[in-house]
């Protein structure tokens, strides 16, 4: 599997773990279980680690633009507020694929995401309870 989800109750927030050839519908196959489990709700935070095994070279502009964003997007159609999702990329290849989406101003409007190189950077972001 290119994912493994859980959540995590003390922190209250969901972490994801990405391994191995990840495609986009992993992407929108780990979103839909994340707001079907019956932990979510909206404005619940994320923390996506893509491990240095993760294969992310399917995640072309195209694929970014033209197929993820307008599945995210109607998915998003039904939440008042933004999610908060770190991604913790420590390789420098792989964390430019994610940065592409991070600088989309369209995906600013889906959810408040940023990329960061280690887990306490990311965790450090999303337990501020203010700003983006």
């Amino acid at each position: 599997m290119a994912y493994e989800t859980t959540f995590k109750p003390a922190e209250d927030r969901f972490e994801t773990v990405l391994s191995g050839l990840v495609l986009p519908p992993d992407i929108l196959r780990l979103d839909n279980e994340i707001i079907n489990s019956p932990y979510w709700r909206q404005g619940i935070s994320r923390l996506v680690e893509v491990k240095p095994s993760a294969d992310l070279s399917a995640f072309t502009f195209d694929v970014l633009t033209q197929e993820l964003f307008p599945a995210l997007q109607d998915r998003r159609r039904e939440h008042d507020t933004k999610e908060r999702i770190a991604w913790v990329v420590p390789s420098d290849f792989q964390r430019l694929v994610v940065q592409v989406w991070e600088v989309m101003p369209a995906a600013r409007e889906l959810e408040n995401f940023r990329v960061f190189t280690t887990r306490p950077e990311a965790l450090a972001w999303l337990s501020q309870t203010t700003g983006v």
